[in-house]
């Protein structure tokens, strides 16, 4: 089996190496893919935004180099290959490496018809694509520890973690971070589940690829 892993902007560089050196010590015959967010990069293409009134097909794109950017930047930090093209990604077996989405993404344009605002459409999505052209489990690693009914970054109050819902469910939450609100439309075009865990403690990452459950976080069902 294949896992894909996004290291959300937030973690890098950090605790990205942390997931990375932790995966590179496990041995497994498991393929891992670590796919970039935005980062920094993706926060200063909504700064221009603002400035300059983009339009949201250019924001896009910009997002979508921002993940180029993020990947090299993983690849270089965790001194491992940084893919570009899908079939060097599918016969690649080195793990883990880092793919770089540009190129995967803007060739064939499988986004057409979607809302391409930067804020509703992220990486989160172009992640979950990459998991189902790869055939792979998808992994969100993020800097909360699931998803809950509002975001506990910007809420006053604790909110309860939800352990597993279902895409259905997570269409109905607006603002519970941390995906984006394409991500359960794409979920049940392609039939796949989700992993959304707190990045910060990589173990949790490993317990999902070593036994397909975590202590804490959120299992996403597309159905």
């Amino acid at each position: 089996m294949s896992t894909l892993i996004k290291i959300g902007g937030s973690l890098t560089p950090n605790a990205a190496l942390e997931i990375f050196h932790l995966l590179k010590k496990f041995k497994t015959k498991e393929k891992i893919f670590f796919f970039p967010g935005g980062g920094l990069f993706a926060d200063l293409i909504r700064t221009y935004r603002k400035e300059a009134a983009l339009r949201d097909f250019t924001t896009h794109r910009m997002a979508l180099a921002a993940l180029e950017q993020n990947a090299f930047l993983l690849s270089d930090i965790c001194q491992c290959r940084c893919l570009t093209r899908l079939s060097q990604i599918k016969k690649n077996k080195v793990s883990p490496v880092v793919i770089a989405p540009y190129q995967l993404l803007t060739q064939k344009w499988p986004f057409s018809g979607y809302n391409l605002n930067i804020d509703v459409f992220s990486s989160d999505s172009s992640a979950l694509y990459l998991a189902h052209l790869l055939k792979a489990r998808c992994i969100i690693a993020t800097d909360v520890d699931g998803v809950c009914l509002k975001d506990p970054k910007t809420s006053k109050k604790n909110f309860k973690l939800l352990p597993t819902l279902s895409a259905q469910d997570l269409k109905k939450i607006k603002r519970g971070g941390p995906l984006d609100e394409t991500v359960a439309r794409l979920m049940i075009k392609y039939k796949l589940n989700i992993w959304v865990v707190n990045g910060k403690y990589p173990q949790r990452i490993l317990e999902i690829i070593r036994y397909n459950s975590v202590s804490k976080g959120t299992f996403v069902r597309y159905a």
